[in-house]
C-alpha cells in the first residue's frame, strides 16, 4: 500500500469527503486530490502535509510514511526495586543512569558527575548508560520515570530506530526516520509535533535505545 493509498483509506474511515478532508486539514482541496492520486512526490512539502493529517487525526505519521511496520521493537524489561537487583550477583553488570546528557558529550570523557542510580543488567556493552524519561511526549509507550538503555558507540540510524538525540534545549528520546533527504525525530503521543532536522537545527545523534525499563506499576 502507497502512501497515498493509506491518505484515502483514512479519509474513507472517518466517512469524509475529500473537501471535508481538506477543510478539517487546513489543506488545498487540489494538493489533498495530488496525494490520494500519488501526484505529489515525496519531500519535504509532502512530509509537513503528512505530518499535518496525523496531527488532526491522531494517527502515527509513521505509518502514513511507512505502513504498519511503524518502528523497531526494542526490548523491555521491567524495572525492580535496586535491592533485588543487589542480591543477583551473577553475570549482572552496573549501568549507570542519568538524568540528561551533559552538553559536549561523548567529548566529556565521564558520565560519572551526572549518575544518579544504577541498574543492573548482564551483558551490556562498554559505555552503556541508562536515561530516565522525562515528559510525556514518548507516551503510552514510555512514561515519565521510564529508562531508556542507551549504546553510544551505535549512530549509525535507519528509519524506525529508538534512539538518544542532542538539541539545543537538551536530549530527546524520540524515532528516527529519514525519507529521501528529509530526516526527522518522531514522538510517539500524537499531541506532539514531528522534529523536522534543516540545516538550522543542530542535532547530535548521543546513540540507539537498546533496552526500555518500564516501571512496575
Amino acid at each position: 500500500m502507497k502512501i497515498s493509498d493509506r491518505v484515502k483509506a483514512l479519509r474513507k474511515k472517518l466517512g469524509l469527503t475529500q473537501k471535508e478532508f481538506a477543510k478539517k486539514t487546513d489543506i488545498p482541496l487540489r494538493t489533498l486530490a495530488g496525494i490520494e492520486y500519488n501526484e505529489r512526490k515525496p519531500g519535504y512539502d509532502l512530509l509537513m502535509k503528512l505530518c499535518k493529517i496525523a496531527r488532526t487525526f491522531n494517527v502515527p505519521i509513521q505509518w502514513l510514511m511507512f505502513g504498519e511496520a511503524e518502528t523497531k521493537e526494542v526490548p523491555i524489561i521491567a524495572s525492580e526495586p535496586r535491592e533485588e537487583y543487589e542480591t543477583k550477583t551473577t553475570g549482572l553488570i552496573a549501568i549507570p543512569v542519568i538524568n540528561d546528557v551533559p552538553a559536549g558529550y561523548p567529548e566529556v570523557p565521564t558520565l560519572d558527575d551526572e549518575i544518579r542510580d544504577y541498574v543492573y543488567i548482564s551483558k551490556m556493552p562498554k559505555d552503556t548508560f541508562g536515561l530516565y524519561v522525562r515528559g510525556d511526549s514518548m507516551m503510552p509507550e514510555l512514561n515519565d520515570g521510564d529508562i531508556v538503555i542507551v549504546n553510544p558507540t551505535m549512530k549509525n540510524f535507519s528509519s524506525g530506530d529508538l534512539g538518544v538525540f542532542r538539541l539545543a534545549a537538551g536530549s530527546t528520546i524520540k524515532y528516527y526516520y529519514k525519507e529521501g533527504n528529509n530526516i526527522w525525530l518522531q514522538p510517539r503521543n500524537p499531541k506532539y509535533p514531528s522534529i523536522i532536522l534543516t540545516d538550522e537545527i543542530e542535532c547530535i545523534a548521543i546513540g540507539k535505545v537498546i533496552w526500555k525499563i518500564i516501571k512496575v506499576k
